[in-house]
């Protein structure tokens, strides 16, 4: 099964389900944990295994929320303007960005949001999102491709900070920034975030690190902003 918060139209088979603790084989044998242990669910948010890996509900985008969170109270003293936005209604039509754009006018923007993890599926390629390999950092999506300036300043920020990162290519979904790239002629756009497993469902799996290191990509980027960018 693909953990990507698909809905199920058919009950799984018992070789279908997957038990995402966040250990390796090794860190559960050291646990005693074998074929045959039992458990039982949670809807708390929890550490899963290590102090690292979370899960929790609403990681979408309750993860976007605290890293701009975090964003302002670290960028506090910074003399750069910059808007925190929490949009409202993305999921259903991207509603809130449309109407926040009109009254903030910006000259860039950052869609901070989560991606689907794809690393619990059997064949890995090079596109594979992965928990603990840094932030994502959107090339396109189903509907828009990020822009490339923009791009660039954040990878060049990672590099230069050694901050891990992923590229992130999907044909799937979309964020607030489609509706932030098409307003009042085009607003120079992109989107920024972390990989999540189980996305969309009452039981999202994130890794702090990779929240933390895109925390600290953005301080990188927002503490001197650039003020122009290229369409």
């Amino acid at each position: 099964m693909i953990s990507d918060g698909e809905e199920v139209e058919k009950i799984p088979e018992m070789k279908n389900l997957i038990l995402d603790t966040g250990l390796t084989k090794k860190e559960l044998k050291q646990r005693k944990v074998e074929i045959g242990t039992f458990l039982e669910l949670e809807d708390d948010m929890s550490y899963l295994g290590c102090k690292d890996v979370i899960a929790g509900k609403a990681l979408d985008d309750r993860v976007g929320c605290y890293i701009l969170l975090e964003l302002a109270r670290r960028l506090k003293n910074s003399k750069a303007s910059i808007d925190f936005v929490f949009t409202v209604q993305e999921e259903i039509g991207l509603y809130g960005s449309k109407t926040s754009i009109y009254e903030i006018e910006p000259d860039w923007a950052l869609a901070v949001d989560v991606t689907s993890a794809d690393d619990s599926e059997r064949h890995y390629h090079e596109t594979t999102k992965q928990l603990g390999n840094g932030p994502c950092i959107t090339v396109k999506d189903s509907k828009m491709i990020s822009n490339v300036c923009i791009d660039s300043w954040l990878k060049e920020i990672a590099k230069k900070k050694k901050i891990p990162f992923q590229l992130d290519i999907s044909e799937t979904g979309t964020t607030d920034a489609l509706s932030i790239s098409m307003a009042k002629g085009g607003i120079p756009t992109a989107v920024v975030g972390v990989a999540v497993r189980n996305l969309h469902t009452g039981f999202g799996i994130a890794n702090l690190k990779d929240i933390e290191n895109c925390v600290k990509l953005l301080v990188g980027l927002l503490r001197n902003p650039p003020k122009k960018c290229i369409v």
